[in-house]
């Protein structure tokens, strides 16, 4: 049978129709079409007619309805008429979905035909019947990428691959692969990828390598480059890939995690995957699957020791207590013969798991076989015997160890365990603060000091109660029963005995002296000015050091009231008796220096007195909003300001504890100027007083919303964060609040206990230090530095 698009011999019209019209006669459509459709180009007027002919004939005889159709598609394409060619088509699949002639026909039109809306619903119909005709897929696809419709192309694939298309699977996989990958389905595009690496392994990389070269890999794309890698016998670069995917997108741990352990089938125990994984771990803080991980290396590969050992260091440094951590670097160490770290490990060890006493106390002695002098196994030997309580030999360890090296924090620090499991608490203190002078940055001594110190106190008070239980009159014990309790920072319990031991008049003066202190702690700064002026009232006017002091006091509790002229008074009047004594002529130069606007708006400054319990005491803070207030108002007299005026009385009223009162001048206040920025900081320190801190914090907000240089307020958000367990953001704020002013010594106490507590002891004693001794609460400052320093 002649081709679709060939035409036959040329001949005289007149014959061609005689020649047509037989053909037709004898039922011989295809012939008679040939000869037609020359008739047709020769005179395309004809071509009405001429088809018309046909239409009828289709319908007279059915038997003969594909040829008619077939012969009508010749027609059709002699007149010229798209549509009416690819409708026929359409008719003539209906009947003959198969012919390899109209196939052929409909792929060569598909070029000529791209602008008919009809094309891709006739190729779609001749793609159904012959998906396995990978020419005829590939024209439909176009068609529908130039349509932008991706998500058909990706439908007439994913039909064609279901069927299994014989030997162009792997065009069909490639193909499919990156429409999957256009229309974003990342994981459909890597199975299909990962099909196709089956059998063109070597493409496939060269691809997904292209990819990775611009930015924005799917991660689903970049995980198979890195099995794809490792298939390939490179196992390197399969780790290098998973260790940037893990470097750029953390959150993939677990994608990770499963790509290397399949890795770790073909490449058993291969070290630098094992690290990989332990680095993933740690990362995530699961620091004991980590550990495991680097032990596993450690067996396998004991060459990679002292890699394992930085890593296992970090994960100590990050977690303190990680047991497993500090038990594989104790064994390190002694593999590598170094006793020293071996036992400074064992001995962190021991202090979390007494019950490692036994194991630990056989390799120091085994140690010790071979060289007795080596101090940091004689140092584990004394902890080990004090973990099985026998305190004694303990003691005893401790003390042969100090006699071989005086300067032994460590053994000072054992000595002064075993001295305090003995009840000697006072000899234990002595050892503990020995240990110190050696050691100042080590918290562990810090706390058995502290606690030694107190359980000797507590001894001392039993003692004291029973003395005043039989003997109420005698006031020297009510003294120092008092004394005792305000060394313990019990200050109401010690106010109550020093109230009782001013009775004695040879015990007045001290007795209102430690009163004095006791208020200032609380907070109640009036109160401790009135008991230090009676003090100094019983003060001979001979003693002079006596007078120097109760002054220095007054003038610290006039500057926490904000009552600074009276403050000024007095360090003159001590500079008077004693140009250099303490710090009070810095003191005075400090106060000289304040803007008069800065002190006119009085400020409240929150301060956390207490850590463990978390008890707030406010003071008056330097107000630099007060120079803002008064620019504002330079047409008018500030001191007539009485939005002013009831700031101050509510300050005033909040120093002396009388917070209803407080609270209802500032709302006064606020009545009057909601702009007056400082009435929202005092605000917020009432609601953090009454332990409200959500509404403190919207206050706070308003205030550095209306001047974020506000610094007494940023040192207050500081305080709220502290109070919400927000550390950093504590942090955050209150080096914030130094920067912009470094005389708020307030704000030094709470960001010294917040490195302290994040092990940052130096800069911690450095802020109390400077709190100490520029502050207007040196108190504070000092019990936070006792049984801290030597």
């Amino acid at each position: 049978m002649e081709s679709l698009m060939e035409g036959t011999a040329a001949s005289q019209p007149p014959a061609l129709a005689e020649q047509a019209s037989q053909a037709f006669a004898r039922n011989y459509f295809l012939q008679a079409a040939g000869y037609d459709e020359q008739l047709i180009r020769d005179n395309p007027a004809s071509a009405p007619e001429i088809i018309l002919k046909y239409l009828k004939a289709q319908i007279e005889n059915t038997q003969f309805e594909a040829e008619i159709h077939k012969a009508l598609i010749r027609l059709y394409l002699a007149e010229g008429q798209p549509t009416d060619v690819l409708e026929e088509i359409s008719d003539y699949l209906d009947h003959a979905p198969h012919d390899p002639q109209v196939i052929e026909l409909l792929l060569k039109l598909g070029y000529e035909y791209k602008s008919s809306k009809l094309l891709v619903p006739v190729l779609e119909k001749a793609a159904y019947f012959n998906f396995r005709n990978y020419a005829l897929l590939k024209m439909l696809a176009g068609l529908y990428l130039e349509r932008d419709n991706t998500a058909a192309a990706v439908r007439l694939y994913e039909g064609c691959l279901q069927n299994q298309n014989g030997g162009r699977l792997a065009d069909i996989l490639s193909a499919l692969a990156e429409l999957q990958l256009r229309e974003k389905n990342y994981a459909r595009s890597a199975e299909l990828y990962r099909e196709l690496a089956q059998k063109q392994l070597k493409n496939v990389l060269e691809r997904l390598e292209a990819l990775r070269q611009k930015q924005g890999m799917p991660l689903e794309l970049e995980l198979l480059l890195a099995e794809l890698y490792a298939q390939n016998t490179n196992p390197d670069r399969a780790l290098g890939v998973y260790a940037q995917i893990f470097a750029d997108r953390p959150g993939a741990a677990g994608n990770i995690l499963a790509g290397l352990k399949k890795f770790l089938k073909t490449y058993p125990d291969y070290p630098d995957a094992n690290f990989l994984i332990a680095g993933i771990h740690k990362s995530s803080g699961q620091y004991t699957e980590a550990v495991s991980v680097y032990n596993k290396i450690l067996r396998f590969s004991p060459q990679y020791v002292d890699r394992a050992a930085e890593e296992l260091r970090d994960i100590v440094q990050k977690m303190p207590d990680q047991v497993m951590a500090l038990q594989s670097l104790a064994e390190i160490y002694m593999y590598k013969k170094n006793f020293d770290k071996s036992f400074y490990y064992y001995s962190r060890l021991l202090d979390l798991v007494p019950e490692q006493a036994d194991n630990i106390i056989e390799k120091a002695r085994k140690v010790l076989k071979v060289d007795p002098q080596v101090i940091a196994a004689r140092e584990i030997l004394a902890k080990s015997v004090l973990a099985h309580h026998n305190y004694r030999r303990a003691k005893a360890e401790a003390e042969a160890i100090i006699a071989i090296d005086q300067n032994n924090s460590e053994g000072y620090c054992v000595l002064g365990r075993a001295q305090q499991a003995l009840g000697e608490y006072n000899q234990a203190a002595g050892s503990f603060r020995t240990a110190l002078a050696l050691d100042p940055y080590n918290k562990t001594i810090h706390h058995y000091y502290q606690e030694a110190a107190a359980q000797n106190l507590d001894e001392k008070a039993v003692n004291l109660a029973k003395k005043v239980e039989k003997n109420m009159w005698k006031y020297s014990r009510h003294y120092e029963l008092g004394l005792n309790y305000f060394y313990r920072g019990l200050l109401n319990e010690a106010i109550a005995e020093l109230q009782i031991a001013v009775k004695d008049s040879a015990l007045a003066q001290k007795a209102h002296k430690m009163q004095g202190l006791c208020y200032k702690e609380l907070g109640r700064y009036d109160l401790s000015a009135a008991q230090f002026d009676r003090a100094l009232d019983k003060t001979p006017g001979t003693d002079t050091d006596e007078r120097l002091k109760l002054l220095f006091y007054t003038g610290l509790s006039y500057e926490a009231l904000g009552r600074h002229q009276d403050a000024l008074r007095v360090y003159e009047e001590i500079v008077a008796l004693d140009l250099h004594y303490e710090n009070a002529s810095q003191r005075i130069a400090k106060l000289q220096s304040f803007a008069w606007v800065e002190i006119r708006g009085k400020a409240l400054e929150a301060l956390i007195a207490e850590p463990k319990t978390q008890r707030l005491i406010v003071s008056w803070a330097k107000n630099n909003e007060s120079e803002e207030f008064a620019k504002k108002h330079k047409n008018k007299n500030v001191d007539m300001s009485f939005s002013m005026e009831h700031n101050n009385q509510a300050v005033e009223f909040a120093l002396k504890g009388q917070l209803a009162q407080a609270e209802n001048e500032l709302v006064l206040a606020e009545q009057m100027d909601p702009a007056f920025t400082i009435v929202h900081n005092n605000k917020a320190v009432l609601a953090l007083l009454a332990g409200q801190l959500e509404q403190a914090k919207t206050y706070l907000d308003e205030a550095l919303k209306l001047n974020p240089k506000l610094c007494v307020a940023r040192a207050n958000l500081g305080i709220y964060h502290l109070l919400c367990g927000e550390k950093d953001l504590a942090k955050e704020n209150l080096e914030k609040t130094l920067a912009l002013d470094d005389t708020l010594y307030v704000a030094q106490i709470n960001l010294g206990d917040i490195y302290y507590e994040k092990e940052d002891v130096q800069k911690a004693l450095r802020y109390w230090s400077v709190a100490l001794q520029l502050g207007v609460l040196p108190e504070l400052a000092k019990r936070r530095l006792k049984y801290r320093q030597p």
